[in-house]
């Protein structure tokens, strides 16, 4: 084992036991003290709360859930202002927050609403959401499994971030991306622009459809649903692919494996179309791996051997592609994308089992999951500061968890004021599901 992977699991390990020691009196001084109650507000509302009731409308139409203690689910909570939610999160004292969608209504009075059978709660605007698991790398990476994760591993999430950010930039035009660590093995990203929170299920569905070459979740033994030619967002992320490929190789010594080995000979012997490899060619290939010590060494043969047959017969080189396609393209939760109605966890959420932190993710290149702030580390950061005298308004911008709460509130400030729009015109406005992909 080298010397990153061991301090990697050393590291997780700590957190995992001081995830397991973390206390419900630490949530609550973490509500009390330490979550940015306002910040939050200003960024779900996005018509300036602060500054005429009316603008609170938005924000009190939003739906929040808590997951309690004993995995108690609370759904369809809403509040009208940072003091509410700060009141409601120090009273009920969650080890999850999940945010929702913005109802015609305010989601509080769900159940009044049931009763009267008058009038129901219909989401009406939502941002668009992505969620990327490290779990779903499980066939491909070997360093770590399950909820583990390291360095290593993490430049899959990497990958991803490169490949889906550039998309929603480059191909849809949006401004407004909010990455945020999901606080154990993964990240998410909120798509804040106007046009984005107001997209029908339909027009999200066909989005992180145009973004996904798999079908679900389970990618083991599912080819990339890759058509020829490449198209032109494809094409931007084989350049992210390339960067990437020998060092996964390297680090994660992929071809010591011949569960990945075959893999790849799949590739040459069940390929689709009129480009399927003769039986010499898989034999030239496994022959030369023989005379190879490194799974980089054995990737650069295949590479060669593969490339140099397609372009012989039939002018094109495919099945490396499709494999760097197969190994590192982002994987994406189709059903956590399509519905407006799919709540995601907060930013600034604590991570029930490892106490760490949710969150916003500024730089991914700089960006390490292992040195996410935990609750237990602002807690202590916290005493030692007042210990000293110091002013406690000043702590949270002092503390490990300052740079995060800074980038957000910049980012939140930056977020163009859309136009007041009432949840009557929100309302009517509704039927206006079209958007051009591509």
């Amino acid at each position: 084992m080298d010397a990153d992977r061991a301090e990697a699991m050393e590291v997780e390990e700590q957190k995992e036991e001081a995830g397991k020691k973390t206390t419900m009196e630490m949530f609550y001084s973490y509500y009390e003290s330490l979550f940015p109650h306002t910040e939050i507000v200003n960024w779900l509302s996005y018509y300036e709360p602060q500054t005429e009731d009316r603008y609170n409308e938005y924000f009190r139409n939003r739906e929040f859930s808590f997951t309690l203690e004993g995995d108690i689910y609370i759904r369809y909570q809403s509040f009208s202002s940072a003091s509410e939610l700060k009141a409601a999160l120090t009273q009920k004292n969650p080890v999850k927050i999940d945010i929702g969608a913005v109802f015609n209504l305010q989601p509080k009075y769900n159940k009044q609403y049931k009763k009267a059978e008058e009038q129901t709660l219909t989401p009406l605007e939502k941002e668009l959401i992505f969620d990327i698991d490290m779990t779903d790398y499980d066939s491909v990476r070997t360093c770590c499994q399950d909820t583990k994760i390291c360095q290593k591993c993490w430049k899959f999430i990497k990958i991803a971030y490169e490949i889906i950010d550039s998309a929603l930039r480059e191909d849809f035009g949006f401004k407004n991306l909010l990455w945020v660590y999901s606080g154990r093995r993964g990240i998410h990203c909120w798509v804040c622009d106007r046009r984005a929170r107001k997209l029908a299920n339909e027009c999200r569905e066909a989005i992180v459809n145009y973004l996904s070459v798999y079908s679900g979740n389970d990618n083991s033994e599912v080819r990339p649903n890759v058509a020829w030619p490449l198209h032109h967002s494809l094409r931007r992320a084989v350049k992210v692919l390339e960067r990437y490929i020998k060092v996964i190789m390297e680090e994660q010594d992929l071809l010591a494996s011949e569960k990945h080995c075959a893999m790849l000979l799949k590739f040459l012997s069940e390929h689709q179309g009129t480009l399927s490899a003769p039986l010499e060619l898989t034999h030239e290939v496994t022959d030369a791996w023989s005379k190879c010590t490194s799974s980089t060494a054995k990737w650069e043969k295949y590479r060669l051997l593969v490339e140099k047959f397609e372009t012989t017969k039939f002018k094109s080189t495919r099945i490396v592609t499709e494999v760097m396609f197969k190994l590192l393209y982002p994987r994406l939760d189709v059903n956590v994308s399509k519905s407006r109605n799919h709540l995601l966890k907060s930013v600034f959420s604590l991570h029930p089992s490892t106490g760490n932190v949710c969150v916003p993710i500024e730089d991914i290149g700089r960006f390490s999951p292992l040195h996410a702030p935990t609750i237990r580390q602002l807690l202590n950061e916290r005493q030692e500061y007042l210990a000293k005298g110091c002013s406690e308004n000043k702590f949270v911008e002092e503390s490990s968890m300052g740079p995060y709460v800074k980038f957000f509130r910049r980012f939140v400030e930056g977020l163009p004021k859309a136009q007041f729009e009432t949840i009557e015109e929100m309302q009517k406005s509704d039927n206006d599901k079209g958007m051009t992909i591509g």
